[in-house]
């Protein structure tokens, strides 16, 4: 069940990144750990150049979003991230080599915000498609 879930997060956010121009690579992070515990989705993703109308259309979609979290997307030489926003501040701060390490921190850690984070990934993905 949680694999079928897990597939159908990724095929939907790469079906929404589609959308938006032509992606290069993606590491797409939507579903819990191999033990089974909930971790916040973590999607760092590359477009093939050219393509900023779309890129620009897909955070607008991702700002005008109302969900139980804050997401951000950002846009770092020429990576895009989507996030929780808690996990990208707490990536900020520092102290964290890869951020990985800070997806599995806030899994083993805050549970509850992993569990909340991911249930709210899919209306994320909900209202990017509605966009």
């Amino acid at each position: 069940m949680m694999k079928n879930l897990r597939e159908d997060r990724l095929r939907r956010i790469m079906g929404l990144l589609g959308r938006a121009g032509e992606v290069d690579w993606a590491r797409v992070i939507v579903g819990p750990t191999l033990d089974g515990a909930p971790r916040p989705p973590l999607v760092v993703w590359r477009f093939k150049p050219g393509y900023e109308p779309g890129e620009m259309r897909l955070a607008a979609s991702v700002r005008s979003y109302q969900g139980e979290v804050g997401w951000s997307l950002e846009h770092r030489n020429r990576n895009w991230s989507l996030q929780p926003r808690l996990v990208a501040e707490a990536f900020e701060k520092g102290g964290w080599r890869l951020d990985t390490e800070l997806i599995l921190h806030f899994s083993q850690h805050e549970p509850d915000f992993s569990r909340k984070s991911m249930g709210d990934f899919d209306g994320l993905i909900a209202h990017l498609e509605e966009g």
